[in-house]
């Protein structure tokens, strides 16, 4: 097993990520605590920099977990930071956990059936601590038909639509191009619950086009249907693996509560990716596969590996980084050309921006604005770009 050394990160990266994937290794008990201890007295350590990381790698919650008791070795300033955005999280999580139950009864009471999906049910899952896991969004799963209710709903308790005007002018398109529909208000005390309803597993521009029914059986939102590790970690791989390419390092220690899993042949190199970069960073099992014969799989482990450690600051999903790695992670042209012509058709089709920025009176007419929208934009780029050689 190749296991890249803590010393290495350290000298290669910088010293503030070198000690976060160390403590993901002790939080795993891939690593002692002792080791912990000597690199912090070993190191010159910018702790505020350490925080900054843990935010954007979504990791605050277990760092702090792991460095509570050997807190007398941690800046006072930076452990008041992680304990105070703890402690928020933890009363946040609970709100959103009991607004989730009150609207999800709501529904059943209307006859939808639904399933929590990632967030807090995912830590509770394997965590098995809601407050362990750092998340944002209420997640939860439904099916396509019931998008109209529980848009209805939603909006009676007070809830905004984003990208209503899309909806409500072209439903049909609406369906097509989106993987859920999101809603937000704002709390009693503070704070906003933002839930996303995915009625489908797949966005718009991935080369996987795989339904909840059939990663999960037809039974998926039936009221007695528990989901299993199996379950899980198919709907993880597809969200952190095939959908984002493992952005950050919770989207990899998500995965290493799953190491005994089988994911099926669709899965199955997302999988493997997965399972290499946990190796590498988190000394946990290696993978056996040939090497030799998948440079394609060795290209883009190196690049999230890369990545991962020299990431710096959050991002929002970039869709050229994530064809590009579909293209390049695609071990047959067939599946390069579908990246491509999948990516074409994103680019080309209107969106929520489109609609609301100019009301026309048919669908298709937005094609035409929307080729004038990118190249407006990319001419203020270039422009900006030569501004400022």
């Amino acid at each position: 097993m190749i296991v890249v050394e803590i010393k290495i990160i350290k000298e290669r990266y910088n010293t503030e990520i070198a000690f976060l994937v160390l403590c993901c290794r002790v939080f795993l008990k891939t690593a002692d605590k002792e080791v912990l201890v000597s690199f912090i007295a070993d190191s010159r350590i910018n702790w505020k920099k350490v925080y900054d990381l843990s935010t954007v790698h979504r990791i605050r919650p277990l760092v702090f977990n792991v460095l509570f008791p050997v807190k007398e070795l941690v800046e006072e300033e930076t452990f008041i930071l992680f304990r105070s955005f703890c402690m928020n999280f933890s009363s946040r999580i609970f709100s959103r956990k009991v607004e989730c139950d009150r609207i999800t009864n709501i529904l059943r009471q209307q006859g939808i059936h639904t399933h929590p999906y990632k967030g807090f049910d995912l830590a509770a899952f394997i965590y098995k601590d809601i407050s362990l896991r750092e998340c944002a969004d209420i997640d939860v799963i439904i099916a396509e038909k019931d998008i109209i209710p529980v848009v209805d709903i939603l909006k009676n308790e007070g809830y905004e639509m984003g990208n209503k005007d899309f909806y409500n002018r072209f439903p049909k398109q609406y369906y097509q191009q989106h993987k859920d529909v999101c809603f937000d208000k704002k709390g009693a005390f503070g704070g906003t619950f933002n839930f996303e309803f995915h009625f489908r597993l797949s966005k718009y521009s991935m080369n996987t086009n795989v339904l909840f029914s059939q990663l999960l059986g037809d039974d998926y939102l039936s009221p007695e249907r528990e989901y299993d590790y199996k379950d899980y970690y198919k709907l993880l791989l597809i969200n952190n693996g095939v959908s984002d390419y493992y952005p950050t390092l919770r989207s990899l220690l998500d995965l290493t509560f799953f190491n005994a899993e089988e994911p099926g042949p669709e899965l199955e190199r997302f999988d493997l990716l997965g399972r290499i970069l946990s190796g590498h960073l988190f000394n946990t099992p290696f993978p056996l596969y040939d090497a030799a014969n998948d440079q394609s799989l060795n290209y883009t482990s190196r690049f999230l590996l890369n990545e991962l450690l020299g990431k710096q600051k959050t991002k929002k999903a970039d869709f050229l980084r994530n064809v590009y790695l579909d293209f390049r992670f695609s071990n047959n042209m067939r599946l390069k050309l579908t990246t491509l012509l999948l990516a074409l058709r994103f680019l080309i089709a209107p969106n929520g921006n489109d609609i609301s920025g100019m009301r026309l009176p048919f669908y298709f007419l937005y094609y035409f604005t929307k080729v004038f929208r990118l190249t407006t934009r990319l001419l203020i780029r270039f422009a900006g770009i030569e501004g400022n050689n």
